[in-house]
């Protein structure tokens, strides 16, 4: 593919109405997580912690374009298939505090009968993680290299819609080393043995984080369970 041809594809993804639309669904979604009761509700804290979104940077989308059309010419990215290859023009972080609260976002989500959910993923490398998803309906996992975990849903107002938008699901602890993963391990792999011994350690500290956190929320559910029965 020719760098003008990748410029078409920026373009049109720039365009004012195209941008709108994008926005305008990526902005329904970040309403929904930031005011749906279910997840706003305190048991004995709020579910979803916080929101973030961005629509994607034009430089990021050109790296993307050139970088999957070089590792699959036979099947490029090109004007025609654009909005069908590329998921992630609009993007929605929700984080939330412990593991178990998954449970809930992931609920909400699949309930939610004016979406059509294009795909959903998890990537993990923990096979205790893995099984837990697994539990939740997911069949697809994928490893990462550098030990990311997030979980991802690739969400449109239909099926027929050329708007989508990847909606990203981890606690606090996944969205810090993804930050620090991203910086030093994205959008090109790190060549440097030493960052990605690094990264991976700080993934598997991540996990005993979190595994500690759950547990000292299913003990102070216990003792205030414990305290209402007397």
């Amino acid at each position: 593919m020719s760098q003008t041809d990748v410029e078409k594809i920026v373009d049109l993804f720039q365009g004012d109405m195209v941008r709108f639309e994008f926005e305008q669904f990526m902005m329904y979604i970040v309403h929904f997580f930031q005011k749906n009761p279910n997840l706003q509700r305190a048991n004995p804290l709020t579910i979803v912690h916080s929101v973030k979104s961005r629509l994607k940077d034009v430089e990021h989308l050109r790296d993307k374009i050139q970088r999957k059309n070089e590792d699959d010419p036979k099947n490029s990215i090109t004007v025609n298939n654009a909005f069908e290859r590329i998921t992630d023009y609009a993007g929605v972080r929700v984080m939330h505090l412990h593991s178990l609260q998954i449970i809930s976002i992931h609920q909400a989500i699949m309930d939610k009968k004016d979406w059509h959910i294009k795909e959903k993923i998890v990537y993990c490398w923990d096979p205790e993680t893995k099984k837990f998803f697994e539990t939740l309906g997911f069949q697809l996992t994928e490893i990462k290299e550098n030990h990311y975990t997030s979980v991802h849903y690739i969400i449109k107002p239909d099926k027929d819609s050329n708007i989508s938008c990847e909606v990203q699901v981890r606690t606090l602890f996944e969205e810090v080393f993804g930050e620090v993963s991203h910086t030093f391990d994205y959008p090109n792999r790190t060549n440097s043995i030493a960052i990605q011994e690094i990264l991976k350690s700080l993934s598997a500290q991540v996990i005993a984080d979190i595994r500690l956190l759950n547990t000292l929320f299913k003990v102070n559910i216990d003792h205030l369970a414990k305290d209402n029965h007397e």
